[in-house]
């Protein structure tokens, strides 16, 4: 066969046109995996997912949200341009004989009507299913503080988390109620060596929210503050928390004694 008669005839074969980019693979979906915990309060909601991505959506027009943005805009990070920030945490707690012990991790989130925070895995944190979450800002409080003793944001999954946050909030207020103008002059008297007033003329001293206890022992009413007095060197300030047990921390010659808000509040 001479070379002509293997020669390709024209118009008998046309190479089509050549591939420069590999021929992309059809996309395949990430699978979705459902939040293992959820809540939905109305104002706030709270979704957490696998390995602690916590996604948060607040009402823009609610309490919390107006609270958040009015105190983050008067924070130093506002003032030098930065958005609002907020800190987003989540706990595990514990009762037993007594005691709160509790294991919580927290992150940083910028404010906005839907927000993501990474909690799990910060330092040996908690990790999902968590006993409760919550958000807080950049304002302070002090004894009496119209905006309460929680977090701006207090979300509980579980009874346990519930407990926790109401105790919680009747320490603080214990702890506040140490700090202020009138207990410190008391507590300054007794460390030089002075005797404490009377429950009475103790809760006199402030507004009706104060009441004088008769036993060392006793419970106040919810909402209030109970005070007793040896009249000499000890003084138990007591409150009833919103799950009902008594809180109470005890001042043995103007220093903090006996209490059972360890881990709940800070009292010095």
């Amino acid at each position: 066969m001479s070379r002509s008669a293997r020669r390709p005839q024209p118009g008998l074969f046309r190479p089509g046109p050549r591939r420069t980019e590999p021929v992309p693979l059809p996309k395949i979906p990430k699978p979705v995996r459902s939040a293992v915990q959820a809540v939905d309060t109305g104002e706030a909601s709270v979704s957490v997912y696998p390995r602690g991505l916590v996604i948060l959506r607040l009402d823009p027009n609610s309490t919390a949200y107006r609270l958040l943005d009015g105190a983050g805009r008067k924070s130093p990070e506002f003032e030098q341009g930065l958005r609002v920030r907020v800190t987003v945490g989540c706990f595990d707690a514990a009762y037993g004989a007594g005691h709160w012990e509790q294991l919580s991790s927290g992150s940083y989130a910028y404010l906005a009507p839907a927000m993501k925070a990474q909690i799990a895995g910060r330092g040996g944190g908690p990790s999902p299913s968590f006993d409760g979450c919550w958000v807080g800002g950049h304002f302070g409080r002090r004894w009496g503080d119209a905006r309460g003793m929680g977090e701006a944001v207090e979300i509980a999954f579980t009874d346990v988390g519930r407990r926790f946050f109401d105790e919680q909030a009747a320490a603080r207020d214990l702890a506040f109620f140490l700090r202020t103008p009138q207990l410190k002059e008391i507590r300054r008297t007794l460390k030089r060596g002075g005797t404490a007033p009377g429950a009475g003329a103790i809760a006199t001293r402030f507004s009706t929210r104060v009441v004088a206890l008769a036993r060392r022992d006793a419970t106040p009413p919810a909402g209030s503050v109970g005070v007793w007095s040896d009249s000499r060197q000890e003084i138990v300030v007591a409150e009833r928390a919103g799950d009902g047990r008594r809180l109470y921390v005890t001042l043995r010659g103007g220093r903090i004694g006996p209490n059972n808000v360890h881990a709940l509040a800070f009292v010095f």
